[in-house]
């Protein structure tokens, strides 16, 4: 895993990307916007179960939320491409 901070800018990214509030978001995932708020502000590590709630609710890719890198396989969508 990344930084933690690398991390929690990602989970922003993802939240944005989705239109979603920092309230909306935590709700979804069973979290206080606090600790979301420090979480995506690298203050706070997310625990492997957030992570993996994000991953399956939202159909993100674990590797890269975890690592950054990018997947370049063809049954997993590249979530960059509709980002940068």
């Amino acid at each position: 895993i990344m930084g933690i901070k690398d991390l929690g800018i990602r989970i922003k990214r993802i939240r944005k990307h989705l239109g979603m509030s920092v309230i909306d978001f935590s709700t979804k995932l069973d979290l206080s916007s606090e600790e979301l708020e420090k979480i995506e502000k690298g203050k706070q590590r997310p625990t492997q179960e957030f992570l993996r709630k994000i991953t399956r609710r939202f159909s993100i890719n674990y590797y890269w939320l975890t690592t950054g890198e990018i997947v370049s396989d063809p049954i997993i969508p590249d979530i960059n491409e509709s980002w940068d």
